[in-house]
């Protein structure tokens, strides 16, 4: 772990974005870079969809493992036989290390970064604008503190995960689509 610094400083979209995001530290950073091919994420939904933070549109609501978002896939069994199952469409460590832990730390960066200056830094901004938002819209007043909360961190991993993909994408030489919305 102590050498995980050097490892990722090797790469390119640590050195040219990640190591400026505050709260996305070398193993972060290393996940991010272990899991993530840009050369497959032709869209920056794509990315989202792979991360596990796109909307499932049969119920509206984020991507998780209850039934009705399971994706029957087909599979090659011990045997050789063709096999159907229902599985997961996105990658569950990715999910959990940017909403369960990066997240938090950007959170907690940011704290020390608004004692010095008065400021929060950009992610962080986005996740209290984005949460003002839900507390205050009237769709949203019925939701638990704790249910806009993670909505709010959804919301600014999302953010950081577009900001991701078009320096990614960029700096390897790749056609960069616009965010839909």
């Amino acid at each position: 772990e102590s050498q995980l610094g050097n490892v990722v400083a090797r790469f390119p979209i640590h050195e040219a974005f990640l190591k400026g995001v505050d709260g996305c530290g070398a193993l972060s950073s290393a996940i991010i870079i272990a899991k993530i091919d840009i050369h497959k994420a032709e869209t920056p939904a794509a990315l989202w969809k792979y991360a596990g933070l796109d909307v499932v549109t049969s119920d509206n609501k984020g991507r998780s493992r209850i039934k009705d978002h399971l994706v029957e896939r087909e599979y090659i069994d011990f045997n050789g036989d063709n096999q159907k199952r229902a599985g997961i469409t996105f990658n569950p460590l990715l999910k959990t290390k940017l909403l369960g832990v990066m997240s938090g730390c950007m959170i907690k960066s940011s704290a020390k970064t608004f004692k010095k200056t008065g400021k929060h830094t950009k992610y962080v901004q986005e996740y209290y604008n984005y949460k003002n938002r839900l507390e205050n819209h009237p769709a949203h007043k019925d939701k638990t503190p704790l249910h806009r909360n993670r909505m709010a961190i959804r919301y600014m991993v999302k953010r950081f995960l577009v900001d991701l993909y078009m320096v990614w994408r960029k700096l390897e030489n790749l056609p960069v689509t616009e965010e839909y919305s």
